[in-house]
């Protein structure tokens, strides 16, 4: 993905446009510090563009155990858009590292409550819940919801099964295993 990026911008596209997508190719590369070196600096017109560049930024800063920039760089991101709901989950988790659950599931809500509410902002709800408020239910209800979203559902589910077995409760843990083996089924 990355190639056929940098390829894109050779070939004119809009580079700001290209410039978060890139981070995000060298993110998922494992390349943080390559983040760091190519975009800390970069400025560009579109506050949305900005906004995910300044959180591919904070996750590279966070893999890197720099918690003070990786806050920093995020804090700038949700201010640039509000809406963004990876800089709002960015923040979420950095927060809740920091055991500051209620401001981190304050997030995690706005950003279920966003334009895209993902299965990943309810897993990291669900966390938030069950880990950080020991409110059990609650977590199970944000594992079902993203459950709902296919790049959650094997941990989802896994998380389910996982409560399930703790409680004591093998028929449920079973109901959730015989969902997971019909979404991987297919």
């Amino acid at each position: 993905a990355q190639v056929e990026l940098n390829k894109a911008v050779e070939l004119g596209f809009d580079e700001a446009r290209m410039a978060p997508k890139l981070a995000r190719a060298l993110l998922a590369a494992g390349k943080f510090k390559e983040v760091l070196q190519g975009y800390e600096g970069v400025l560009l017109k579109s506050p949305e563009h900005q906004s995910e560049l300044r959180t591919a930024i904070a996750v590279a800063h966070a893999r890197l155990n720099q918690s003070d920039q990786a806050m920093a760089a995020v804090d700038e991101a949700v201010k640039l858009d509000p809406r963004n709901s990876w800089a709002l989950l960015t923040k979420a988790r950095l927060l809740g590292s920091q055991a500051k659950v209620d401001e981190a599931l304050a997030l995690a809500d706005q950003a279920v409550r966003g334009n895209d509410p993902s299965g990943d902002a309810h897993m990291l709800k669900g966390m938030l819940l069950l880990y950080g408020k020991g409110k059990v239910d609650e977590a199970v209800a944000e594992y079902r919801l993203a459950a709902k979203d296919q790049r959650q559902d094997l941990g989802a589910r896994l998380a389910l099964i996982q409560i399930f077995v703790a409680r004591n409760n093998p028929a449920a843990a079973k109901v959730e295993l015989a969902e997971l083996k019909k979404s991987f089924a297919k």
